[in-house]
């Protein structure tokens, strides 16, 4: 019998074999390598593993190095070669005497040299401390004096008045003066006091124990603050030694451009033309390197081109060694003259820019925001930065959409050839003029608007009558038109609080005629938006930089590296070239010391500014509305605009604010200069007779044309008849073909619900709607519309100096003699009503009363 053979099939299943070179041992590897070595393995260092103590050693040479560079930076300030320390002696009170305080500190050191510069600042050159000391003492009375002083001040003498009574030292100018220095940058503080001396031992021991809280009241981060008293030659010197070895305080709009404080100053009027001049400002230059290619900066006259800069070999007011009494200066040598070359940053495009609307803007659209009109600084601005262009404006209308402005509003538009030929087309002037009534300052309004802008009722306007006086000299010192204004502003404000972004829809034109303007979103955090449609004709003339925060970092880098520059801490004189005469001729008579600040590359450009702004607890009482008038002090720079408000908050679309409302924090936006942060931001109203009061403080957010603000209203109904989920809504419209124009867009509740219009039901704005649940009889029904709003063009850089400080009738907005006390229990009891309604804006609960319906 013949044996089977087994045969394998040709499908047999064939399974993995193991694989060998995966995971091997050590051995394995060993073996298998027999002794042979990569060529990575051979080229690459060993690594030594530190010990504990090698770490240690590690960290304490790093760190001693460091410390060895601080101290020897901290050596050099106020020594030969650098400038003398710049402080700014703030006078807290008009009472004390300013030679007082400058005689104390010139006998603090006997063996010093004094000397007093042109612009009354004194030079003290102490032999002791090897160091000196420049001493420059503003107008007590006069705010933007010492705001100018202390920009580029490094240490803040803080002089204290001598008070024997059980109140505070300090009253309300102070405290606003103080206010105003501490957010707009603090430099380092010292504290001093006169007048202690000629107190009784311990009379004087009380009233040092009240200033020293008081000092820690205002200073609260300085617990070892000390107060030196300077009649005492012995704590004057102390102050001497605590200015100059103290750690000096950081500040970024300071410290990283050139800077100087006039030391002297000489002006030359142009034989040309005798409206401008040369002028020349002597000083130390301070924080950085000054290039004569660069703009410069004078705060309250604006930016101007260098035509020279000559360092001086020789200082005047040299550091004195030893007894003989002689400087130690170098050999004697020639100035050196730097002028500007080819590179040199043209002024033309920010002056034609300046002028606003009132220059012509045919070719604008075409033109590019990153070109120069000077041919041989537009290679510098092409390196520096190729992708700021302008940004196009578009105005394309989707054909087949009635009145629509972009696809956005199309989609959800509908296309009816009726509506076209019953109400024809809509006009961007006349919704412009509509939407800019509410928004314009009550002083701007013409007289038939202030007249329906007054409330119907007579009593509301007959505040006084002259028949119960007698005599018209009441009615002579009132303003009874701007009393009516601020009280329909504050009418405004409450409803504002009490119903944010709501408004009535209007009975004598079509809803979709008034809101052409508006669309619908379905989410305000998550829906698109397209930056570049319907764009101003202001975008083309403004400077654009996609990425702010990168060519930030990028020109900050670049300013360090100047050719043709003159070197940080030399006594210089920049000539600066079409200077105003009359500018000149106003400094001579206010007598305040003059500032001059280098600029970085493009902020001389216009942009859209960016600031934070945090309401001052002491000066913002009243709430501020959109585009009012205020002046603004941004880092080096001062200005009058009228910003548009709106919420801080993170995402791509932020809310417009109508109001900037006491205790809040908001983004104000407008075309102001660019200004790289950090940045400090103080923002004034302006009152009447030259007043002004500290409204805001804060600091430059961003520049960044593509911040996208979107004004919300909100039109709202109330159910009709309620059917589980089906609703009948009326009162928000009045019109059938308006229902069917918003169909589209989703309706919500103050309660939660959300829903959609299904039907128009007869021709009087009754409509059907279906919710995503049932609503109660007492819950009300919104429908949300936006639309991208701008600011306007209201840059100026000529700012007016406010009324002299600590004179009668200057921060009181009355005389308390004019005020009576019903007056008086008005005002407290609105204080009261308006806070009651703003911690109601800010926590809302679920309302259960029906609102009333307004009729316009």
């Amino acid at each position: 019998m013949a044996q089977s053979v087994h045969r394998a099939s040709g499908l047999k299943q064939q399974n993995k074999k193991h694989n060998k070179l995966g995971h091997k041992t050590k051995g394995q590897i060993k073996s298998l390598s027999q002794g042979r070595l990569s060529i990575q393995s051979v080229s690459r260092k060993a690594k030594h593993d530190l010990s504990r103590v090698e770490r240690r050693n590690q960290v304490k040479v790093i760190r001693a190095d460091k410390k060895e560079k601080n101290l020897m930076k901290k050596r050099k300030l106020g020594t030969e070669s650098q400038p003398p320390f710049l402080v700014c002696v703030l006078l807290l009170d008009p009472s004390l005497q300013q030679e007082a305080v400058l005689a104390a500190l010139r006998a603090a050191d006997a063996q010093s040299v004094v000397t007093v510069s042109e612009q009354n600042i004194t030079h003290v050159s102490c032999t002791r401390f090897k160091q000196r000391f420049a001493f420059v003492v503003p107008k007590c009375d006069d705010l933007y004096s010492i705001l100018d002083t202390v920009k580029v001040c490094t240490t803040l003498l803080l002089v204290w008045p001598c008070s024997t009574d059980e109140d505070l030292h300090l009253g309300e100018d102070q405290q606003r003066v103080l206010s105003a220095v501490k957010a707009q940058g603090l430099p380092t503080p010292v504290h001093a006091a006169l007048g202690y001396h000629d107190l009784a031992h311990k009379r004087a021991a009380r009233c040092m124990q009240q200033l020293m809280q008081e000092v820690r009241q205002y200073f609260p981060g300085d617990d070892k603050a000390k107060v030196h008293l300077l009649e005492k030659p012995g704590d004057a010197l102390l102050c001497l030694r605590q200015i100059g070895s103290q750690k000096q305080r950081a500040l970024f709009y300071r410290d990283h451009r050139p800077h100087l404080l006039a030391d002297q100053l000489s002006f030359h009027t142009n034989v040309d033309s005798g409206s401008t001049g040369t002028l020349a400002v002597t000083g130390f230059l301070r924080g950085a390197s000054l290039s004569p290619n660069d703009l410069v900066h004078l705060p309250g006259w604006g930016d101007y081109q260098l035509l020279k800069v000559v360092e001086h070999s020789s200082d005047p007011h040299p550091l004195i060694l030893g007894g003989s009494r002689k400087a130690n200066v170098a050999t004697k040598a020639d100035d050196i003259v730097y002028r500007p070359d080819h590179n040199q940053c043209s002024l033309a495009a920010t002056r034609d820019d300046v002028k606003g609307e009132e220059s012509s803007s045919d070719d604008s659209g075409q033109e590019s925001d990153g070109e120069d009109s000077d041919d041989g600084a537009s290679s510098v601005t092409a390196r520096s930065l190729k992708s700021l262009t302008a940004v196009p404006i578009k105005k394309d209308r989707i054909p087949g959409a009635y009145c629509a402005k972009s696809d956005y509003q199309a989609a959800w538009m509908i296309d009816n050839e009726a509506f076209k030929q019953d109400f024809g087309g809509c006009s961007d002037e006349e919704e412009s003029d509509d939407s800019e009534d509410e928004f314009q300052p009550p002083d701007a309004r013409s007289d038939d608007e202030e007249s329906m802008v007054a409330p119907d009722d007579d009593d509301s306007m007959s505040v006084v009558s002259s028949s119960e006086y007698g005599e018209d000299a009441y009615d002579d010192k009132m303003d009874y038109q701007r009393e009516m204004d601020e009280y329909q502003r504050m009418k405004d404000m409450r409803e504002d609080l009490e119903f944010p972004d709501e408004v009535d829809t209007p009975r004598d034109i079509p809803a979709r005629e008034r809101f052409i303007k508006y669309r619908g979103l379905e989410s305000f955090r998550s829906s698109p938006w397209d930056l570049n449609e319907n764009l101003p004709e202001d975008y083309s003339k403004i400077f654009h930089i996609p990425r702010f925060e990168h060519y930030r970092k990028r020109v900050l880098a670049d300013a360090k590296l100047k050719d043709n520059a003159v070197e940080c801490g030399r006594y210089v004189t920049v000539y600066i070239k079409e200077v105003p005469t009359h500018a000149f001729e106003e400094h001579k008579v206010t007598g305040s010391p003059l500032v001059l600040f280098g600029l970085l590359l493009h902020e001389a450009k216009m942009s859209l500014v960016n600031l934070v702004l945090k309401s001052h607890p002491v000066g913002h009482t009243r709430p501020i509305k959109s585009k009012d008038r205020l002046i603004f002090h941004v880092g080096f720079r001062r200005y009058i605009n009228q910003p548009i408000f709106s919420d801080h908050t993170a995402g791509d679309k932020q809310k417009f604010c109508r109001y900037f409302h006491p205790g809040m924090t908001v983004v104000a936006s407008m075309y102001a200069p660019v200004t790289f942060p950090p940045a400090s931001v103080l923002a004034f109203r302006q009152l009447s007779g030259n007043r002004q009061e500290l409204v805001a403080t804060g600091s430059v957010y961003t520049v960044n044309a593509d911040r996208c603000v979107l004004k919300r209203i909100i039109l709202s109904g109330h159910p009709f008849k309620i059917h589980k989920r089906s609703v009948v809504v009326r009162y928000m419209f009045f019109d059938r073909d308006d229902i069917n124009w918003f169909k589209p867009i989703e309706l919500r509740t103050k309660w939660g619900r959300k829903g959609n219009i299904k039907e128009a039901l007869g021709t009087h704005g009754h409509m059907k709607c279906m919710f995503n649940g049932t609503l109660k009889s007492q819950d009300t029904i919104l429908l949300h519309l936006y639309k991208r709003v701008f600011p306007k063009w209201t840059y100026n850089p000529s700012v007016p100096r406010g009324e002299p400080l600590y004179t009668s009738g200057v921060y009181p907005l009355e005389n308390k003699s004019d005020v009576n006390s019903d007056d008086e229990e008005d005002c407290g009891k609105r204080r009261k009503i308006e806070k009651e309604l703003q911690d109601k804006y800010l926590m809302p609960p679920p309302s259960k009363k029906q609102r009333k319906v307004r009729f316009s």
